[in-house]
């Protein structure tokens, strides 16, 4: 397995020595299955999410394209996140929500963050590598820009990109941190047209990070945000 560095917490180090050992994902499919919420629910979709920040992985680490997955059957996976965008949620329209269909007016917050838009991160951030580093893989599969914009639409509509509770900066952080290692930040910086939403967005927590900076605005605790973890944000997000 070639080196690469440490990932961050949503595409976590461990996950990624383990991934050789997972199935690989070979098509995106959402539970269409309608069953109560429960303990067999959860398993499913936590599967759904480890798989998908499995395959990040690999893209990163550039093993994939290769022998275990071919560009035929990377193709594959991206027409199948393309044609399961999904539209049977209504509140969930554009994303890639790994929750079955009876679930969505049933979910506590910290699913929705968990089950709806951790999946669509790494759903952006998947496509968006494949934009940027294969591009005529992402030309052979018909609308691919217009559910990859969806997918930057919905994302933004997660005030900050916070998390729930007391995680809710430390969220918003490791998403940063996965938007700058797969290339979305500088993508979007880059083409601040493709999504309006999630470019605005950005300038927003840059400009919001930079507010309290001059303010020295910090109190210490569960769910505050530090200085240390402010001036970060702003390293990021200093193309914005």
């Amino acid at each position: 397995m070639k080196e690469t560095k440490p990932l961050g917490p949503l595409v976590r180090q461990e996950l990624y020595e383990k991934a050789e050992s997972m199935d690989r994902i070979e098509e995106f499919s959402p539970p269409p299955y309608i069953e109560p919420f429960g303990e067999k629910t959860i398993p499913k979709m936590q599967l759904m999410n480890e798989r998908l920040r499995a395959l990040l992985m690999h893209l990163l680490s550039e093993e994939i394209p290769g022998k275990n997955m071919s560009s035929e059957q990377l193709r594959h996976f991206c027409k199948s996140m393309v044609e399961e965008t999904r539209r049977d949620l209504d509140a969930f329209t554009g994303s890639w929500a790994v929750l079955p269909i009876d679930f969505e007016g049933h979910r506590p917050s910290d699913a929705g963050v968990e089950f709806v838009y951790l999946p669509t991160y790494l759903g952006v951030c998947i496509l968006t590598w494949i934009k940027n580093k294969n591009q005529a893989i992402a030309e052979s599969v018909s609308n691919y820009d217009r559910r990859l914009k969806k997918g930057y639409s919905f994302s933004a509509k997660k005030e900050g990109l916070r998390g729930h509770g007391y995680h809710r900066y430390a969220t918003q952080l490791e998403t940063i941190k996965l938007f700058s290692q797969t290339g979305v930040l500088k993508f979007i910086s880059d083409n601040p047209e493709y999504s309006t939403e999630m470019y605005d967005l950005l300038k927003k927590i840059k400009r919001n990070s930079e507010k309290k900076l001059e303010r020295n605005n910090f109190v210490e605790g569960w769910g505050k945000l530090s200085r240390e973890g402010c001036k970060i944000r702003l390293e990021y997000l200093k193309d914005f």
